[in-house]
């Protein structure tokens, strides 16, 4: 059995754990300092959409290697159930567009792509109400789901 590999993947594998963690706690210092300020000037609550780095929208580590692997679990899992994308609705058969580009380029996406991305996303957040709930549950949960990789892809985008 040939382990010589080991060690080194795990002192690589530390590097990249104690790296994202700096960065989280980075981000948490920052947001506090924020937060503190913002307390100060009377303001009890932070502003809504505010990213807090208690609730990371995104994998500190490696954001853009994580959300092209969730985008292909994503797909994977939902062909493996033999469910398919509505592609007659205009958000969501762009955004399955920007997807199959997204994975296609190792997550890259140019700035035309990250603005339809950002686009389809908020169409699909705004169709989540309770009223759709109660019409058709089953779209509900596909746009919410379809949102929460939208969001994702978003995150990553911003980060290359």
């Amino acid at each position: 059995m040939r382990i010589g590999w080991w060690p080194s993947g795990i002192a690589w594998a530390l590097d990249l754990v104690v790296a994202s963690r700096e960065r989280w706690q980075e981000d948490a210092r920052q947001y506090a300092a924020r937060r503190s300020a913002a307390k100060r000037r009377g303001q009890r609550l932070p502003p809504a959409g505010e990213p807090n780095p208690a609730w990371p929208r995104y994998g500190y580590g490696a954001p853009v290697e994580a959300a092209v692997y969730a985008v292909k679990h994503w797909r994977r899992t939902r062909a493996r159930r033999g469910l398919v994308l509505p592609l007659g609705d205009r958000a969501v058969a762009e955004l399955d567009g920007c997807l199959t580009v997204f994975l296609e380029t190792d997550g890259r996406l140019d700035a035309e792509q990250g603005l339809l991305v950002t686009t389809c996303a908020d169409e699909l957040e705004s169709r989540l109400t309770y009223e759709a709930i109660r019409e058709d549950g089953t779209a509900y949960s596909r746009n919410q789901s379809l949102l929460g990789i939208a969001r994702l892809i978003e995150a990553a985008a911003r980060i290359r």
